[in-house]
């Protein structure tokens, strides 16, 4: 566990990254905070624009061009600008001649041949911006190889500036190769669906394209920690205002080690009228507090908050918020029990309801207990049975499982990917009504 290597990523903020056997890497204040503190920014190491919105929003900025949306972004002198598309691939757009020129040495090292190549007929929207974010996740990290290898020798772009990143966090593939990818908390179907619609699949391009030599292991990891790290970003305009829809995702790699709270004591939006993302404090914290910022909406009710937590990152939430509506609820729930006047005379107290409840609960394990013993045995049986029939063939079942799951099985993967859904870039912080950002990440 690295994070004498982390701590150093936040030197220069007053945070700090710790390990706990429970909570895993976590954010800690390594000061006491008041209210509005900068606690820290980041440049996102990956991102990409929406499927839905390539067609109107800058993939370098987010700038919104679209000419049919109220939000759209005018010029100064209230002029549209022309929206710029990738001449080759027509995939990516750009608001202008310097967005497309910043994006230009990450975007034409074999992206550009991926995306012009890219069969998406067959995929939703969703996975295919999934998709391409896992494509330029891969021209980020070629790119760093070819400068590095270049070091030193690089060619010089006009005006004497040498290649460079566009958005550089300064942080490098080996840094972001560090956040978690929870695989093992993956169903085992989702890993198969996304390993053979996906990873293979773009293997298989990516050598033909380019000939370059890929792992379907290490593509799912990249898969997976971009669904566990990612945060939506919503489009702007030329005022600096957002336009309150989300137009994209990108992973910002130090933000990511805050954990959940659906009371959490950090905000979070873009600043600069970039991609750049500001943490701030939300009120006060002592020094050694836990930071923590919502990966979801936190005015959601408890049961969906929860359901939605346990759905996307597989955790079932005991936030300090959680804990307590918990509570509220059951001894609500107690209240309404002792007022129901449909109860019997001898079930007025609440110690006799939790009598009857026990001895409810006792019965009913003891049904539970007889059924499963059943149930057991005819398992036996029917293992018996078919250890006589013919073993099948491992190759041929596999095979013909991924064929009849085909799209049915692919689309399910949309409850666990980046969702575009503008319900869920509701404001996710409890203390403003201005997030530009909406959190999909779990350190």
């Amino acid at each position: 566990m690295d994070v004498e290597r982390f701590q150093r990523w936040h030197n220069e903020y007053p945070v700090k990254v710790v390990y706990h056997e429970s909570k895993g890497r976590h954010m800690i204040a390594t000061k006491d905070l008041v209210q509005g503190d900068v606690l820290l920014s980041d440049f996102p190491y990956c991102w990409v624009v929406d499927e839905t919105a390539k067609d109107f929003v800058c993939q370098n900025c987010f700038l919104e061009m679209n000419p049919h949306n109220t939000n759209v972004a005018l010029a100064p002198d209230g002029s549209q600008p022309e929206f710029i598309k990738c001449p080759d691939c027509q995939q990516t757009g750009y608001c202008s001649e310097y967005c497309l020129a910043a994006d230009y040495c990450q975007h034409s090292l074999d992206e550009c041949a991926l995306f012009r190549n890219l069969e998406i007929n067959e995929y939703s929207p969703v996975i295919v911006t999934e998709i391409k974010l896992l494509i330029r996740t891969l021209s980020r990290k070629w790119l760093e190889a070819q400068i590095a290898e270049n070091e030193g020798r690089e060619e010089q772009a006009e005006g004497g500036e040498q290649k460079k990143f566009s958005n550089d966090n300064g942080l490098r593939y080996e840094d972001y190769s560090s956040l978690i990818t929870n695989k093992a908390s993956f169903p085992a179907n989702t890993l198969e669906s996304l390993d053979y619609w996906i990873c293979d699949y773009i293997r298989r391009l990516t050598e033909w394209v380019g000939g370059r030599e890929e792992k379907n292991s290490e593509l799912l990891d990249i898969l997976l920690r971009n669904r566990c790290n990612a945060f939506y970003i919503q489009g702007r305009t030329f005022d600096e205002k957002t336009s309150g829809e989300t137009r994209g995702c990108g992973v910002y790699v130090r933000n990511s080690f805050f954990n959940h709270s659906c009371a959490p004591n950090v905000n979070y939006w873009v600043v600069d009228n970039s991609l750049k993302v500001e943490c701030t404090s939300a009120g006060t914290c002592p020094a050694g507090d836990e930071l923590t910022i919502s990966y979801i909406d936190s005015s959601l009710s408890l049961q969906e908050r929860r359901a939605k937590l346990l759905e996307s990152y597989m955790f079932h939430c005991d936030c300090t918020l959680c804990v307590r509506q918990d509570r509220e609820q059951a001894e609500g729930k107690v209240v309404e029990s002792e007022n129901d006047e449909n109860l019997p005379e001898n079930t007025s107290s609440s110690l006799d309801l939790e009598n009857a409840a026990m001895s409810d609960n006792e019965t009913e394990t003891e049904n539970e207990t007889e059924n499963e013993t059943q149930e057991s045995e005819e398992v036996q049986t029917e293992t018996s049975q078919e250890q006589s029939e013919p073993e099948q063939s491992e190759e041929t079942y596999t095979e013909s499982e991924r064929e009849t799951g085909s799209q049915e099985n692919l689309l399910s993967l949309e409850k666990l990917s980046i969702s575009s859904e503008t319900e869920e870039t509701t404001d996710i912080h409890s203390s403003t009504e201005n997030s530009e950002i909406v959190n999909e990440t779990h350190p």
